[in-house]
């Protein structure tokens, strides 16, 4: 799925990288297959890697603007969680535990606690 960014929040800065980009990869997109020469052209020209250049050459057949050539948004989308609510909360508390061992001064009991977490994660 891509994570198209619209032109309208684009910074000017990434619209003018686009629009230079669009200049080279046009072209590009419109051959059917592509030649060694003008990719190592368009690689040089635009300083990025060849398979960076497929990749926007690949975003701009699939959607022939230069919108689609803007950077993506990267990692994951907000409140994405990976791992099971149950790991998350024993991920948690042992967070909150070490915090409370590392700021209080007699954290003998707080730390007894933590090889019965170790084993619990274990299952």
């Amino acid at each position: 799925m891509q994570k198209w960014q619209q032109w309208e929040s684009a910074s000017e800065a990434d619209w003018g990288l686009a629009v230079e980009q669009e200049a080279v990869i046009r072209p590009l997109a419109e051959q059917q297959k592509l030649c060694m020469e003008d990719v190592e052209a368009a690689v040089r020209h635009l300083h990025i890697g060849r398979s960076v250049l497929y990749n926007l050459v690949h975003r701009y057949r699939q959607r022939p603007r230069t919108s689609s050539l803007l950077p993506l948004k990267r990692g994951r989308d907000t409140y994405t969680t990976v791992l099971d609510q149950n790991r998350e909360l024993l991920l948690d508390s042992c967070t909150t535990l070490s915090r409370l061992a590392s700021c209080c001064a007699d954290s003998t009991p707080v730390i007894r606690t933590f090889p019965f977490l170790l084993r619990w994660t274990a299952v």
